[in-house]
C-alpha cells in the first residue's frame, strides 16, 4: 500500500540477473536444536523462519491495532542519517526527537516524509516503550535464559528508510511486518577504514541509505564485488535475522517495516575496531559519519 509493485522489484532485484539471496535459512526447528553457545559462534549470518509465529505482537501491531494500543507511546524518532546502533551513548541516543507511536505513523504515511533528505524512523529502546512492548514478544531460542538479550529496540520505519553501513556486537533482528532488504560484509572483507569507505559508498557526497542501494550499489562491478564478499538478502515478514559479532551491515525497508531488535549486552567492541569508525563510540559506530 505504501509503494508500487514496480518500486518494490528494483529494490529486491537491483541488478539485471538478480541472483537471490545467499544467506543460510534455517527453519524454527534446525535453530532450536543449536546452543547459545554455536550460535555465538557462526561466521556467517543466518535467516530463521517462523520466530515470529507465536508472538501476540502479528495481532496487536497490525496496522490500527498498533494505535490503538500503543498510540500514545512516546517513542525515540530518528532522521535516517544520524541512525545508530542501539548500543551508542545515551547522549547519541537522545538527539532523536520525542514523538509518539501515533505521530510518527502519521509522519511515516505523509508523501512529504518520503521526498525528505533527512527522513525519520523510530529506533527506541527506552524502558517505557520496552516495556509496553514485551508481552507482545517472544524471546527467541537459544537466548531465552540468558540475561544477555533481555533488552529489545521497538523499530518501526516507512518504505526505503534505513541505516548506513556500521556494526556491533551480536544481535537478532526479528521481523514482524514488512520486508527488509539487507547487505552484510565480514569484519575482515575491507581491510581499512578508507577502502571501506571508498568501496561501499564511492568518492561522493554522503548517500541516504535508499541512494546507496538504487545508486552506488548498482553501479556495474560494485555490487558484484560486495556480494561476493558477503550476503545479500531479502528478509520476510516472521523470520529472524542473527548478525554475528562485528559484521558489518546496512539496511533498507521495503513497505512499511515493524521489527524487534536485541544487541547482546555487556560485550564492547574490541578497542582496535575503534579506529574504522568515527567518532569512537562506545558499542559501534556509522561509517558514514565525518
Amino acid at each position: 500500500e505504501v509503494c508500487d509493485n514496480h518500486e518494490l522489484e528494483t529494490l529486491h532485484n537491483p541488478f539485471p540477473d538478480g541472483d537471490g539471496c545467499n544467506i543460510p535459512r534455517y527453519t524454527l526447528q534446525q535453530w532450536r536444536e543449536l546452543s547459545e553457545g554455536e550460535v555465538l559462534n557462526l561466521t556467517s549470518p543466518v535467516m530463521v523462519s517462523g520466530i515470529t509465529a507465536d508472538w501476540p505482537a502479528r495481532e496487536h501491531w497490525a496496522r490500527d491495532a498498533l494505535t490503538r494500543r500503543y498510540g500514545g507511546e512516546r517513542v525515540r524518532c530518528v532522521e535516517e542519517r544520524l541512525a545508530d546502533v542501539a548500543g551508542a551513548p545515551e547522549a547519541k541516543l537522545r538527539e532523536g526527537d520525542n514523538c509518539t507511536v501515533r505521530e510518527y505513523v502519521a509522519l511515516m504515511r505523509d508523501p512529504a516524509q518520503r521526498a525528505s533528505a533527512g527522513r525519520k524512523y523510530v529506533f527506541d529502546r527506552k524502558p517505557g516503550m520496552a516495556h509496553a512492548m514485551r508481552p507482545d514478544v517472544r524471546m527467541p531460542p537459544p537466548f531465552s535464559s540468558s540475561r544477555e538479550w533481555q533488552h529489545y529496540t521497538f523499530s518501526l520505519g516507512g518504505h526505503a528508510t534505513g541505516v548506513n553501513m556500521h556494526n556491533h556486537p551480536e544481535a537478532w533482528n526479528a521481523l514482524v511486518f514488512g520486508a527488509k532488504r539487507w547487505l552484510l560484509l565480514p569484519y575482515d572483507a575491507l581491510h581499512d577504514w578508507h577502502e571501506r569507505k571508498r568501496w561501499i559508498y564511492g568518492d561522493g557526497p554522503k548517500v541516504n541509505v535508499e541512494a546507496f542501494f538504487r545508486g552506488r550499489y548498482a553501479e556495474p562491478g560494485v555490487g558484484a564485488l560486495l556480494r561476493a564478499r558477503g550476503w545479500d538478502c531479502v528478509q520476510r515478514p516472521g523470520e529472524m535475522l542473527w548478525v554475528p559479532r562485528l559484521m558489518l551491515h546496512t539496511t533498507i525497508n521495503i513497505g512499511e517495516t515493524l521489527s524487534v531488535v536485541s544487541e547482546r549486552e555487556g560485550h564492547k567492541l574490541p578497542q582496535e575496531n575503534r579506529h574504522l569508525f568515527v567518532p569512537n563510540w562506545r558499542e559501534g559506530g556509522n561509517i558514514m559519519d565525518p
